[in-house]
């Protein structure tokens, strides 16, 4: 196995990454940018070095007779021109986060070989062929920086590139912008993370065609904040705290897990990762806004599931108070107890977690925990370190989809958070009416 093979970058169906779609490509000046150390393109992954990002396939510029007008290309093929303008785009947006930021991509046949097993998950011109003519073309223009390292199981780097200054400086003053598009919108991903394939069904075709429907709904919306902890570049970019938001990416894809029974939840638009605090300064056509979330949702579903009924409408009544533990300790321990499929995973998940917080003696109180969970909600019987979790979630994914239809049936932009939504303030008591209906119908289609 070589490095380039331990690096096979099949993450643009990563959660919680920048690879979302944006709607309305932007024209972006380029300008220096230190990154932000909770940049999901920064995150540490096995084998990366600090400043390496993967290739993404799916991002590309506009126009493209700016971009062959300024840098002078000349592909000898339409394979070979969007290859060249993807890995530009790459060097490129890198640059704009950090300029010291590399783009590390495969030169190994097998990687190729196993994307070419998944074609809707990548654009018909992703092979090693058209990768590395594009990489050898730019590098002879000057356009970028290459560091080629040959496929070895004893390499210390993999092959990288980034953009050069010839490519900076000549680009910086044209108006170009960065589109993303995603060849797919229905994602099924593997136990590893990575993504498989599967034969087209009605369902399918419905869910994709859902999805689609909700992007272009949204697409006809402003959509902004007002919110004094998050500030706004002159490129149009976010900055909460130490988080980078791009406010272009406002489209949704669905992710399941393994199976289509598994998982399903709706992800990619940076609404999603705004911290709760600064989501209350969301704006939809300017109009504030207000964010309602299910109480318990995956604990009400569950006990539908057993026929049982939670007390969620009696007055200062919380499941998830258990004597001796906070709160957020017993919430903590419930969810990864059902998203967990053993006890030991789940036992390291919570003492991890535990000692995160510099809790001491975390083994013994990971212990105490659990047990208190399991004798808490004793009704629910076996259902612990099951990965029911991932069930649940193809439920509460499926109440979304219900919900976000009825409010655009309603002509009510609406942004879903999984188990919440945030939609205008004058729409706040169709939300209520609309959620608590939907909640209600699957319950009892559980029960």
């Amino acid at each position: 196995m070589s490095a380039d093979d331990v690096a096979r970058p099949f993450y643009p169906l990563e959660e919680g990454s920048w690879a979302g779609s944006w709607n309305e490509p932007s024209s972006c000046q380029l300008t220096l940018l230190p990154a932000p150390v909770s940049d999901p393109w920064h995150r540490p992954r096995r084998g990366l070095l600090a400043n390496e990002v993967p290739l993404r396939s799916e991002l590309s510029l506009s126009p493209a007779s700016v971009i062959e007008e300024a840098l002078g290309l000349s592909p000898k093929s339409q394979k070979q021109h969007r290859a060249a303008v993807c890995l530009l785009a790459n060097a490129l947006y890198g640059y704009a986060r950090s300029p010291n930021t590399f783009i590390f991509y495969s030169r190994d046949r097998n990687h190729y070989a196993e994307a070419s097993k998944r074609p809707r998950y990548f654009p018909r011109w992703y092979s090693r062929r058209q990768v590395v003519a594009a990489i050898e073309a730019l590098e002879h223009a000057g356009l970028i920086d290459h560091r080629h390292t040959e496929p070895s199981p004893n390499a210390e780097y993999r092959s990288r590139f980034s953009a050069s200054e010839q490519l900076v400086s000549t680009i910086e003053c044209a108006s170009i912008a960065f589109v993303f598009k995603p060849s797919e919108t229905i994602i099924l991903r593997g136990a590893v993370g990575l993504p498989l394939n599967y034969r087209e069904t009605d369902r399918t075709f419905k869910s994709r065609r859902d999805v689609e429907t909700h992007n272009e709904f949204l697409s006809s919306f402003d959509i902004g904040i007002g919110h004094p902890d998050v500030i706004e570049d002159d490129r149009g970019f976010l900055r909460v705290g130490k988080c980078w938001l791009d406010p272009r990416r406002r489209s949704y894809r669905r992710i399941f897990n393994e199976k289509f029974c598994f998982g399903g939840r709706w992800y990619g638009p940076w609404w999603q990762n705004l911290p709760k605090k600064a989501r209350s300064g969301l704006l939809i056509n300017g109009e504030h806004t207000v964010e309602l979330d299910y109480r318990a949702c995956h604990l009400r579903l569950l006990y539908a599931l057993r026929g049982l009924t939670l007390p969620f409408d009696i007055a200062n009544t919380d499941p998830y108070e258990v004597p001796g533990f906070t709160r957020q300790e017993i919430k903590l321990a419930f969810n990864i107890m059902l998203n967990a499929k053993t006890k030991r995973k789940a036992f390291g998940a919570i003492k991890k977690s535990l000692k995160e917080e510099a809790f001491p003696e975390p083994d013994e109180h990971t212990k105490k925990l659990m047990k208190a969970v399991a004798e808490h909600f004793r009704d629910l019987g076996q259902v612990w370190c099951t990965g029911i979790g991932l069930k649940l979630q193809n439920i509460d994914a499926k109440i979304c989809s219900c919900v976000q239809r009825r409010l655009r049936k309603a002509d009510a932009p609406n942004l879903s958070i999984h188990d919440s939504f945030v939609v205008p303030t004058s729409k706040t008591d169709l939300l209520r009416d609309v959620m608590e209906q939907e909640m209600e119908r699957a319950c009892k289609g559980l029960s």
